[in-house]
């Protein structure tokens, strides 16, 4: 029975230790585990993120742009650069709250952003943060709310089609 529970814990241990993760470009967010047999991508790509969500992580922050996050990471594991990427996101629907400054956020919720800090750093390693005018405006949020950091397009349907006509392949988060 005790060689049972020491093989059980050394188990646990392993599993733990091989579970750690890792924040290669983005510190902090998007965490991914290292797997040495995966097939790695090779080269970088056209991307633009739909994201309408508004989970949250358990730190607080967009679950969906945690994601955004984890994918420059998973480039970053795989020695591809965000420079060697040209990674897109439009938000709107639920998510149109996260790109909202803190003043604004503060208005209207009574409390800091707790996005501002990851889409500054999505922005940092290149992500083009964008925000559908259409659900900024009719979710109630005024337009001198918006973070400086994230550019107002007509809507997510045209930016979509736009990016896609461009051959951006499109991931929904």
């Amino acid at each position: 029975m005790r060689t049972l529970f020491i093989f059980a814990l050394t188990l646990v241990s392993i599993s733990a230790i091989a579970q750690e993760l890792e924040y290669p470009v983005i510190k902090g967010y998007g965490g991914v585990v290292r797997a040495p047999e995966a097939i790695m991508p090779t080269e970088g790509g056209k991307i633009i993120i739909d994201i309408a969500s508004d989970q949250t992580t358990g730190e607080g922050t967009n679950k969906s742009l945690d994601r955004v996050a984890r994918l420059i990471n998973l480039y970053g594991l795989a020695g591809i650069q965000p420079s060697q990427l040209d990674v897109a996101v439009i938000v709107h629907g639920g998510a149109t709250k996260t790109v909202i400054s803190n003043a604004g956020f503060n208005e209207k919720y009574g409390t800091d952003n707790p996005d501002l800090l990851l889409i500054k750093a999505l922005k940092e390693q290149g992500v083009k943060v964008m925000v559908c005018s259409q659900a900024l405006l009719r979710r109630g949020f005024k337009q001198e709310w918006l973070n400086e950091e994230v550019d107002l397009t007509l809507s997510a349907i045209t930016t979509l089609v736009e990016y896609q006509q461009k051959g951006y392949s499109t991931l929904i988060y």
